[in-house]
């Protein structure tokens, strides 16, 4: 399969890229190196968790380089993404302590329009999941999972990043873990709610969309007057611009937009919505 390879050596060189710009600054080189730890943490122990279970998950064979389970260019992608969505709120001037929910908002838009195209591409796989169900054949756990990673990976960083902790540097260090574990409470608890609503793979959406609105809410209501820095927009482009584009390429080389058209306008609002994260930010004087 030479188009899944394609993809792979894409995120490695998008990666590359990107990498120049992250290097020399200590706090987008923090972000990378812990979500790095974090993705592959996560990603792993989950696929050995939900091994055999209805949405679970497994990856492709055919990738080049793996980390245990988990395909390298999947590690890096994770990163990046969670990097672009904390460039962003920052950039926003969003109040410091509303930070986690913009960010898990701005890390959850890329997973809504690439996750349904990826699958169709055959990179990774939902067990017990059909093209036609869940969210056009992505589990709305998946959502959630990704909306509670972003939220736990830039609760616990932010909080130990900007403290005067005497050993935050060594604090930094768990992040990744506390994260996860976090994570994993939260997860629980909304599997919990599911149970007891007895919610199907279908109307598990409902949930998605809940804590969209509350997480929109609360990140929307920490955006303030400020002058902005104008800082990171090359980075935040370089790599929001070829995950979306892969959405859109994929929807139409796919032909999906016929079978499901609201799947292209899903992936057209996620443009929308991060252009306009970045036309606001770049205006000197804004307010809500």
């Amino acid at each position: 399969m030479e188009y899944i390879k394609f993809i792979e050596i894409s995120i490695f060189i998008l990666f590359s890229l990107c990498l120049p710009l992250i290097i020399y600054d200590k706090y987008k080189l923090r972000i990378v190196l812990l979500s790095v730890i974090y993705a592959a943490i996560f990603e792993n122990l989950n696929i050995m968790f939900s091994e055999g279970q209805v949405g679970g998950y497994y990856y492709n064979t055919e990738f080049l380089l793996f980390i245990l389970d988990t395909p390298l260019f999947v590690i890096l992608s994770w990163s990046l993404i969670i990097l672009s969505g904390m460039l962003i709120s920052d950039n926003l001037k969003i109040k410091e302590k509303f930070k986690p929910f913009s960010d898990a908002i701005f890390v959850l838009l890329i997973d809504l329009s690439v996750d349904a195209v990826a699958i169709r591409h055959k990179l990774w796989f939902w067990n017990e999941y059909s093209l036609t169900e869940g969210f056009f054949g992505v589990p709305a756990n998946n959502f959630i999972g990704w909306l509670l990673v972003g939220f736990t990976f830039s609760l616990f960083f932010r909080k130990i990043n900007n403290s005067r902790y005497k050993n935050k540097y060594l604090l930094l260090i768990i992040v990744p873990i506390i994260s996860y574990i976090t994570f994993l409470f939260l997860f629980y608890f909304v599997e919990l709610i599911e149970s007891i609503l007895n919610l199907n793979k279908s109307s598990q959406l409902f949930i998605v969309l809940f804590l969209l609105i509350i997480f929109a809410k609360i990140g929307l209501n920490g955006l303030r007057f400020g002058i902005q820095e104008h800082k990171d927009y090359f980075l935040i482009s370089l790599i929001r611009i070829p995950f979306n584009l892969y959405a859109f390429l994929g929807l139409i080389t796919l032909k999906v937009y016929n079978q499901a058209p609201f799947l292209f306008l899903v992936a057209l609002f996620v443009l929308v919505i991060d252009a306009a994260a970045y036309f606001i930010s770049k205006q000197k004087y804004y307010k809500v």
